[in-house]
């Protein structure tokens, strides 16, 4: 019952994984992904990429010129304090990031639960063609998600510099964040870390709450009061706490080299832990900064005055929007307001 080890031959779990995983470019030689996922391989992924586009630009466009109009006068019984907050690019931007935020929730919260108890290499490694149904199942939702995120992504990117709001330094974070979107998902690998990045977007639907109607109901008013306390809680368990678990997760299964990551330049792991490493440490910083505004709105007289409570929001949108890739004009203008 002696094993005989021979000099340079591959590990065993790289042994068992090598020839299952490898994906190609997009998941393009992968049989376990490619039949699941809309955006196998580089042809299928530039197509879908552009349907993805043309898809929430029409949703948009269709918000500001149908659904607005049939809601307008509801909405105009409370009508913002500021020029800039009224009319349909407002309207549309808010709800169209509300229906982003949910769908991709949606999408990655029951694979994330069924990826919870797997092994690292099953959570990370690019997906084999012998795991359980359930399991490539989940990877496919997350990595379909993965997807419409990064073509909203563009969508946001490109509204901000038709409305002539784009700054350098928010172009050059949208920029970054698309190349972590491609970069993971041109190595067909790390669902479980994806889910995890995609389901801090609950933050964003509550946000989006508070954002719209504090300035129509007045930062007093119960809903968006309540708007305000469920995003700082989302943000604390989902974006602080969240953020922190899985690039520790993450980055400890690098270290320890116990996944093989089969045909993945080791170089995009490195980088990868880096920009989580960062997140992390950005989280905490406005996690800070949010807890102040927490305890100035709710403690303090009615939310402070004008000064400080357009220093709270502009505070929580900079925060929203450099953690998660939310809209760069939303924040500027909340700023400005």
């Amino acid at each position: 019952g002696s094993s005989v080890v021979v000099p340079g031959a591959m590990p065993e779990h790289r042994l068992l994984s090598h020839g299952l995983g490898e994906a190609g470019a997009y998941c393009a030689d992968n049989t376990a992904m490619c039949p699941l996922i809309w955006w196998c391989g580089p042809r299928q992924y530039g197509l879908s990429t552009l349907f993805g586009v043309a898809l929430w630009t029409a949703l948009f466009c269709l918000i500001c010129g149908l659904l607005y109009p049939l809601v307008k006068n509801l909405i105009e019984r409370w009508p913002s304090k500021y020029e800039e907050e009224k009319g349909p690019v407002w309207f549309a931007w808010h709800v169209q990031s509300t229906i982003h935020a949910s769908l991709v929730v949606f999408m990655v919260f029951g694979p994330l639960l069924w990826l919870g108890d797997a092994r690292p290499i099953t959570q990370f490694d690019v997906p084999s063609a012998v795991g359980s149904e359930s399991i490539t199942d989940s990877i496919s939702w997350i990595a379909n998600a993965s997807h419409v995120f990064f073509c909203y992504t563009l969508v946001d990117t490109l509204i901000t510099f038709y409305r002539k709001h784009m700054t350098p330094d928010y172009f050059a974070h949208h920029a970054v964040f698309c190349f972590f979107c491609i970069l993971i998902q041109y190595d067909c690998f790390a669902s479980y870390l994806a889910g995890w990045l995609i389901i801090m977007e609950i933050s964003t639907v509550f946000l989006n709450g508070f954002s719209f109607f504090r300035n129509r109901l007045g930062y007093d008013h119960i809903v968006v009061k309540v708007f305000f306390v469920l995003f700082a809680l989302t943000f604390f368990f989902c974006r602080l706490l969240g953020t922190s678990y899985i690039a520790g997760y993450f980055s400890y299964v690098v270290y320890k080299d116990d996944v093989p990551f089969v045909g993945i330049p080791r170089w995009h792991l490195y980088v990868l832990c880096a920009a989580l490493t960062v997140a992390v440490v950005l989280q905490f910083f406005w996690a800070y900064t949010i807890g102040k505004k927490v305890v100035r709105m709710l403690v303090g007289s009615g939310g402070g005055d004008d000064g400080s409570r357009r220093e709270s929001t502009g505070a929580l949108r900079e925060s929203e929007a450099k953690g998660s890739g939310a809209s760069a004009l939303r924040k500027r203008l909340l700023v400005e307001s």
